[in-house]
């Protein structure tokens, strides 16, 4: 679903189960968590502004205020950023246990030290004064 969301398109969640209450056809009760991780990325995305795509893994809004990266299977250990005098304040999202974690505000160049776990998402976003 992270995936999806980062490159621009619309996921859909749908489960099918042979018992008498298939959500698939008729609605009805969610088993399993993927459903709590998918409210969990509709929380993140309600709180950033029309991201749209702009490189793999990478989604920004229309002017680079907010921005998306999601390292799916990935594990780097950090991530380099360079924001000149802009002031971006970091989180890193662990999309599986569905937590943030909120590295701080910056400015110039920094380096964001990463848990080199799969499903680790980025936001940055800039902070206006």
């Amino acid at each position: 679903m992270w995936k999806t969301v980062v490159l621009g398109a619309y996921p859909g969640h749908s489960e099918c189960y042979l018992n008498d209450d298939i959500w698939w056809s008729h609605g009805g009760r969610l088993y399993g968590e993927s459903h709590k991780r998918l409210h969990f990325l509709h929380k993140i995305m309600t709180e950033c502004t029309a991201l749209h795509p702009t490189v793999y893994t990478t989604a920004a809004n229309e002017n680079g205020s907010v921005n998306l990266q999601y390292f799916g299977e990935h594990r780097p250990c950090y991530r380099v950023f360079d924001f000149g005098s802009k002031k971006y304040k970091i989180k890193v999202i662990d999309t599986w246990n569905m937590t943030t974690e909120d590295k701080g505000v910056y400015t110039e160049k920094v380096k964001i030290d990463l848990p080199s776990r799969e499903y680790m998402a980025l936001l940055w976003a800039e902070v206006n004064d």
